[in-house]
């Protein structure tokens, strides 16, 4: 359903914002 659809949409935004943030972290670490 729409309902559904928007909780999933939402929960892949947040996965996705998390991921850039431990991206730009593990970026900003020097463990290369």
């Amino acid at each position: 359903g729409v309902v559904i659809n928007m909780v999933v949409g939402g929960e892949v935004v947040i996965l996705k914002s998390i991921e850039e943030g431990c991206g730009i972290i593990i970026e900003e670490m020097p463990i290369h």
